[in-house]
């Protein structure tokens, strides 16, 4: 299969300028084209729809992750009853790294403080060795991982290890808290352990999912399936199940600075490729295991240029640093607010549900509930956070007025060089003349 030679020019510098702050910056441009290069030429603007729905966490973004859904945890129990952190399985494994962010989030040294005034402080612990903990039927067990794809992994843990002892205690308020969790795995896990377990986690599904397709607003989703089978097929994995969707065919679109599941496509992570009887290398976006952090990840969806991405997919982008008039307001369509919004709105309109949006443009329940507060003020959503007739109003104009700009400027006499070109006398108020 023929790689493609990316000739770096202004149209490959405006797609990377969409693609890298969906990944919030975390590789460079030429690793990008590295990885873009392994598509041959016709397949890569699929490809980089692909990537508008990629999710990467880098440790600072895992950390408030892990606090928000702490904090949710935290509500449901009294603080006169114990709480025991497990990061479960073998040592080594992702669970365990969990520990240090999950101890240095706000949720959990407010939870500690509040317990350390009162005689419950030894209430609010974690254990490695969980078997050496004084526990009764009222302490609350918390395993702990920063994701869980398709809940094997956590299903046999639980078996092997944990159930027999928290049955022998007389436990039943067991917990899993994780950064992410795959919608199929969580359906894996109830079914298996009979709902015995309450899950708190940002939930993802598959981007392939038939039921609710992450890539249908973009209307490519069969197309992006086909290509990732026509190469994630042959990507060299440790283990067959593992290609082309990913182990448990979860379908995932993550990864994080540590590393990437195996639940995520192979086209994102393998290093080498089967060519008929031979192999070549496969040029990974993001490895397996991955060593690199990002300090600013909460900034970049503060950027403008976060959502820049997936507007200019939508054709809704038209509107930056321009002054138009807009149901008889001038409106200049510059600031991350606008751009969240408008986003928020066409998918709304395009019926993505509250998991769907989060994953499509990778922020967290609690991000995507601050966009709706400022949408219900504007009175473009109703208390249900429906699109309003006011709202829809708005966005069907926003959409009229692009596919004008956007007819205008994609006209061809708007690629030819000027003859007559207009020269400033001055510039910034200095008289050049």
């Amino acid at each position: 299969m023929a790689k493609t030679n990316l000739k770096i020019d202004k149209s490959l510098v405006k797609k990377m300028e969409n693609l890298l702050p969906r990944l919030k910056y975390s590789i460079t441009p030429f690793k990008l084209i590295k990885w873009l290069e392994n598509f041959e030429k016709e397949d890569i603007p699929l490809i980089q729809d692909l990537i508008l729905a990629f999710e990467y966490i880098p440790f600072i973004e895992m950390q408030y992750r892990l606090g928000e859904q702490l904090d949710k945890l935290l509500k449901h129990i009294p603080l006169t009853d114990r709480i025991l952190f497990i990061p479960f399985g073998d040592y080594g494994k992702s669970s365990f790294l969990v520990t240090y962010p999950l101890k240095n989030t706000t949720a959990f040294k407010h939870a500690s403080n509040k317990r350390r005034k009162t005689t419950y402080r030894k209430h609010f612990s974690y254990s490695f060795n969980f078997k050496d903990e004084t526990v009764d039927k009222n302490t609350h067990i918390v395993f702990i991982d920063d994701f869980v794809g398709s809940g094997d992994s956590f299903i046999t843990a639980y078996n092997d290890i944990y159930k027999k002892w928290i049955k022998n205690k007389g436990i039943s308020n067991v917990y899993l808290l994780s950064v992410i969790i795959m919608k199929q795995g969580e359906t894996n896990i109830d079914k298996e352990l009979q709902k015995s377990i309450n899950v708190f986690a940002e939930r993802r599904e598959n981007v392939f999912n038939g039921q609710n397709p992450i890539f249908k607003i973009f209307k490519n989703e069969y197309r992006l399936k086909k290509i990732n089978y026509k190469y994630g097929k042959d990507i060299y994995t440790s283990a067959e199940e593992f290609k082309p969707w990913g182990y448990g065919k979860s379908g995932a679109l993550i990864a994080f600075d540590h590393g990437t599941p195996n639940n995520t496509l192979p086209i994102i992570w393998g290093e080498k490729q089967k060519v008929g009887e031979r192999t070549q290398v496969w040029y990974p976006l993001y490895p397996r295991w991955a060593t690199k952090r990002m300090q600013e990840a909460k900034m970049f969806k503060k950027d403008i240029s976060f959502y820049l991405g997936i507007l200019n997919r939508l054709q809704l982008d038209r509107f930056v640093n321009d002054t138009y008039n807009l149901d008889g307001l001038k409106r200049k369509y510059n600031k991350k607010l606008d751009f969240s919004n408008i986003a928020i709105m066409k998918l709304k309109k395009d019926m993505y549900n509250d998991i769907m949006t989060c994953q499509l443009l990778g922020i967290t329940q609690t991000e995507l509930e601050e966009i709706y507060s400022t949408l219900r003020k504007k009175k473009y959503l109703d208390l249900n956070n429906v699109l309003t007739a006011l709202g829809t109003l708005f966005l069907n104009k926003l959409e009229t007025k692009a596919r004008q700009l956007k007819f205008r400027q994609d006209k061809p006499e708007n690629f030819n060089m000027k003859k007559n070109q207009y020269i400033p006398i001055s510039f910034g108020g200095i008289d050049k003349s």
